[in-house]
């Protein structure tokens, strides 16, 4: 099996700790680091909501993600309807 650098984002983990969210449309609240590498933060995320919910998305702050650290490029940029993102730190843009 190859491996790919997308096989270790944070999006897996956020996903992974949206589980109630996605599964149940349990609020969850999600504090994790960030790094200047984690591009797009929120994409993969925001992409499995619609996937499941479409356009319509979840309740607003559904998930909620607390990040600390310096983020990279397009930092929460896709976000879907009921995700919401908080950065401690500094943005890359």
């Amino acid at each position: 099996r190859q491996k790919h650098p997308i096989d270790d984002v944070l999006d897996r983990k956020l996903i992974e700790l949206a589980k109630p969210a996605l599964d149940a449309k349990q609020a969850v609240t999600i504090e994790l680091p960030i790094r200047n590498v984690d591009r797009s933060a929120g994409a993969m995320l925001s992409g499995e909501v619609a996937k499941r919910f479409k356009h319509k998305g979840l309740r607003e702050d559904t998930i909620q993600v607390k990040l600390t650290g310096t983020a990279g490029q397009s930092f929460g940029a896709f976000l879907a309807r009921g995700v919401s993102f908080e950065l401690v730190g500094a943005g890359n843009d």
